[in-house]
């Protein structure tokens, strides 16, 4: 499984071309590549970026990252059968960071130590579903190798939360 990380890290160490980019079209744009599976499920989705953020960065990478969020959202919230599903991402300016707030109210993470699900090894599928663990490893490799930044997760009261830091000397804010 670690080749299998080291291939898709390859995939994108080549992605070396940074782009100025706003982070709230990129989110927008992979909502709409979900959108079969937010229809199905009825999810909502909620952005608050009150300075219209804008990386000078890798948007691939971005993306990507998002992708696996939501993916995983959506996965859990049917999983779960959550009634009323939603998601809220919040974009903060906070001193010499860009923090990006990334939660639901799927009911949590169930794994503990809980950071451990950014472990390849550690997946929420069972077994008989194939490769899992895969996604979550590869969003803090991405969060730490290509944007120099941090990511934690903690459970709130209805789902979990995902924090994203990303310095902002390594990007250009607007």
């Amino acid at each position: 499984m670690q080749n299998t990380i080291d291939e898709f890290y390859s995939l994108y160490g080549k992605d070396t071309k940074k782009t100025h980019f706003h982070l709230i079209n990129v989110i927008n744009d992979v909502w709409g590549m979900l959108s079969s599976k937010v229809s199905a499920c009825e999810m909502k989705l909620h952005i608050k970026d009150l300075h219209n953020t804008q990386l000078y960065s890798y948007e691939h990478s971005f993306a990507h990252i998002m992708i696996i969020l939501m993916d995983n959202t959506l996965n859990a919230m049917k999983q779960c059968n959550i009634s009323n599903p939603h998601m809220s991402i919040e974009i903060l300016h906070e001193r010499d960071v860009i923090q990006l707030s990334f939660e639901d109210n799927c009911g949590g993470i169930s794994h503990d130590p809980i950071e451990s699900i950014f472990d390849v090894t550690t997946s929420s599928k069972p077994a008989s579903e194939g490769i899992g663990g895969l996604g979550l490893a590869i969003v803090k490799l991405l969060v730490t190798e290509k944007f120099g930044g941090t990511i934690s997760v903690a459970n709130t009261a209805q789902g979990v939360r995902f924090v994203l830091s990303i310095p902002k000397e390594l990007s250009t804010c607007y």
